[in-house]
């Protein structure tokens, strides 16, 4: 058993020794010139970055622009709506007009024949307004 432990503790320094040397110290490590495959990385992040920000850019102006298109439209609407209004005139218009018309005092009606012709009835008269 001795024999197996010496070459156990024999193998484990060994390793121990291999681990200390791959080590590199701090230094060289943060001032190594960086290979291409962690440049390329890099600048495609970055890519990845300009282009997600331009799409933003795109999807917040388009909603922008059209929230105004429909918030136009719906003022449009509303005007359409007003000059309609203000143009429309009610069916009893005419009737304010009647007042203003010159018919000397009398105004007649279709009932009017049967009231003031003499041979339907002779005892009435036409009355002034």
């Amino acid at each position: 058993m001795e024999k197996t432990e010496k070459e156990i503790r024999q193998l484990f320094s060994e390793l121990r020794a291999q681990d200390s040397q791959r080590v590199p110290l701090f230094n060289a490590v943060t001032h190594a010139v960086p290979s291409d495959a962690s440049t390329g990385r890099i600048s495609f992040s970055w890519l990845q970055f300009a282009l997600a920000t331009a799409a933003i850019v795109l999807l917040l102006a388009t909603i922008a622009l059209t929230a105004i298109h429909l918030h136009t439209r719906s003022i449009e609407r509303e005007r359409q709506k007003w000059a309609a209004f203000s143009t429309w005139e009610a069916s009893t218009d005419a009737l304010l007009t009647i007042s203003r018309a010159p018919w000397g005092g009398t105004v007649t009606t279709p009932s009017d024949f049967l009231i003031n012709n003499p041979a339907v009835s002779p005892d009435t008269n036409p009355e002034r307004l």
